[in-house]
């Protein structure tokens, strides 16, 4: 039940209805007042975004330690009890990347080549440092002359603002970039899924849902492994760095048969079966994910 104050009048202001009771009964809109405090916008944000109650630990809970689970009680039609899977996806996304480049950008703070200004990049051929691409042109008619590649690396250096200010450019641009690359990819893991199994039993539509939840939980993991190591180092505490160490090592593994148990659960397959399928897919799409992380990074070059 809301705790915001009721209006006094009893009149929708969303469809002009009476108001018998706290919420409408033609449009559903509940009768409060407009005016709120930021605090209010924030919380009804969040609620919006993860039905943010029993629903929601349940499906983190489902999502960590059941794997196929939810995605079982999804196709069998069992959804308001769990948070849609597209909303999980995107607020469990919204949070890792945070996350990801909120530390990172910390972490480039630190970053510089041995040698190199924050304008400027050091060429060891030619023994000195470049702080401007007519420098770096000039270098190209001499004996220090660089390869295509490596020229292009250097201009594109001298572009951004040197060398700590490319570095912290191109890893803040790779991890923008890495939510809309992993939504492009979720349909074709899900194709995938849909070429190794029974057209007439399972639907490109079931496939895509067990996607949207197996991402769910490798963003899951991977923000509770970032925020473990970087509580490790902030405290800076020996043993702690053992217990990361075991917590990362058993991250690791689990998310490596989570796959496998979640595929079991979910197409009621044989565990010889699901072995096979998963192994293959795997090698498929690690395949991919090399070719499109270059791509990405490549991208991620051209348009800094």
């Amino acid at each position: 039940m809301s705790e915001n104050k009721l209006r006094k009048e009893p009149v929708c202001l969303n469809c002009g209805q009476t108001v018998e009771d706290r919420f409408c009964s033609s449009c559903g809109q509940e009768n409060t007042e407009v005016r709120q405090t930021f605090g209010y916008l924030f919380s009804h944000f969040f609620k919006d975004l993860t039905h943010y109650d029993s629903s929601f630990w349940k499906t983190l809970k489902s999502l960590l330690f059941k794997p196929g689970k939810l995605t079982q009680s999804y196709l069998e039609g069992k959804r308001k009890a769990f948070v849609n899977p597209i909303r999980l996806y995107i607020f469990i996304s919204f949070i890792t990347f945070f996350l990801f480049a909120a530390l990172s950008q910390k972490d480039t703070f630190s970053f510089n080549l041995k040698g190199n200004s924050n304008s400027g990049i050091y060429i060891q051929e030619a023994n000195m440092e470049v702080n401007s691409v007519h420098q770096l042109d000039s270098l190209q008619s001499t004996q220090a002359k660089q390869p295509n590649v490596i020229y292009k690396v250097y201009r594109k250096m001298l572009e951004v603002g040197g060398s700590k200010n490319f570095a912290k450019a191109f890893i803040s641009g790779f991890y923008h970039n890495i939510p809309k690359t992993l939504f492009i990819y979720l349909p074709i893991f899900a194709f995938f899924l849909w070429l190794f199994h029974n057209k007439k039993k399972w639907w490109y539509f079931d496939h895509g849902i067990f996607t949207l939840h197996y991402f769910s939980y490798l963003l899951l993991a991977a923000t509770i492994y970032l925020l473990v190591k970087n509580i490790t180092h902030t405290l800076n505490i020996n043993w702690l760095f053992v217990v990361t160490s075991i917590i990362s090592f058993t991250i690791l593994i689990y998310s490596f048969l989570y796959f496998f148990i979640a595929h079991h659960r979910v197409y009621k397959t044989t565990k010889t079966n699901s072995i096979l399928k998963g192994s293959l897919l795997f090698l498929i799409n690690a395949f991919l994910l090399i070719i499109l992380t270059i791509a990405l990074l490549l991208f991620t070059f051209f348009t800094l």
